[in-house]
């Protein structure tokens, strides 16, 4: 008997289960009802930032499909539209190629035709009216014609592509990246591309391969950049200018701190010029893409290389 009123009596236990889980209840409740209260400010914030947020899109001006279309054709390619490999004779043929230029223009590449000089002053005519050109590809624009009219025809093409870079002045001209590559370059041509090398923004991109460029026509090009550039692409390939050449394009090398890309390879070097060349590589710290092939550097050459690269003792 003793024994059994010390047991808990299930009837009284029951009333305080009851009561315990009343309670468990009204605080989760609570806290339910706490949480939806404070999702339901949460999205009404959210929604309130969404509709500024169209507001202010719906007050912006909308593009319409030509100006989305103008805007995304800021590199004009010549080829894109007539492919084949041509000789541009007349002003008709070379306005009816510029038909699509937009005048959004930032970069244009004039390559793989061969104008004649009435189609090159054709093509002036607009591309002077160009503004804000930044990036200017004149490589094989003048293959097979007679070297006076080839002359006049970079002449006329530079003066009217750096007058379109200068805003309407081509002494203010301020694309940065030029490529001249595959037009049999001598000092000649080097001249009459001078106005694409006279601009005030400094070139970041030259590009001049297969000219067959003589040593003399590469020291006129180191003059034309000056004392110091701001190169950062810089490719001399197949211009086969021997030592002269290398030791003309060293001093380029040496003047243009920002290299990263570097192409001189196909230049008929011997061991003095190569090793000039590979000397001047020594403080381009900078540089991580080189092309030196088809040179030849010896073992003082390959010494003064292996000081530059990476664990040689060079950066």
């Amino acid at each position: 008997a003793v024994s059994q009123a010390l047991l808990p009596c299930p009837a009284l236990c029951e009333p305080q289960k009851q009561a315990s889980y009343s309670a468990d209840a009204s605080r989760t409740d609570e806290a339910l009802v706490e949480r939806v209260r404070s999702d339901g400010q949460a999205a009404e914030k959210s929604t309130s930032r969404c509709r500024t947020r169209q507001r202010r899109s719906d007050a912006q001006p909308r593009r319409t499909p030509a100006a989305m279309a103008s805007f995304e054709a800021e590199a004009w390619d010549v080829s894109t539209d007539s492919p084949k490999r041509e000789l541009v004779a007349d002003a008709a043929a070379a306005e009816a190629l510029v038909a699509s230029l937009p005048a959004t223009c930032r970069a244009i590449k004039l390559s793989n035709k061969s104008y004649a000089a009435p189609a090159a002053k054709a093509l002036a005519a607009t591309l002077a009216k160009l503004r804000g050109l930044e990036d200017v590809d004149v490589s094989d624009v003048i293959a097979g014609r007679p070297e006076d009219e080839a002359l006049e025809v970079l002449s006329v093409l530079s003066q009217a592509l750096a007058t379109a870079a200068g805003g309407g002045d081509a002494a203010a001209a301020t694309h940065t990246a030029l490529d001249v590559s595959d037009n049999a370059l001598g000092q000649k041509g080097l001249d009459a591309l001078a106005p694409l090398f006279a601009g005030r923004a400094p070139l970041k991109v030259l590009k001049t391969c297969n000219n067959g460029m003589s040593a003399a026509a590469a020291a006129q090009l180191k003059d034309l950049l000056g004392d110091a550039t701001s190169l950062e692409t810089f490719h001399y390939f197949n211009n086969m200018s021997g030592d002269g050449g290398a030791e003309a394009v060293a001093k380029i090398v040496e003047a243009s701190p920002k290299l990263v890309d570097v192409r001189f390879s196909g230049t008929r070097a011997g061991r003095p010029g190569s090793l000039v060349f590979a000397k001047a590589l020594k403080p381009r710290s900078l540089l991580r893409r080189v092309d030196l092939v088809d040179n030849t550097f010896g073992a003082e050459g390959g010494a003064a290389l292996g000081a530059w690269l990476p664990g040689g003792g060079g950066p």
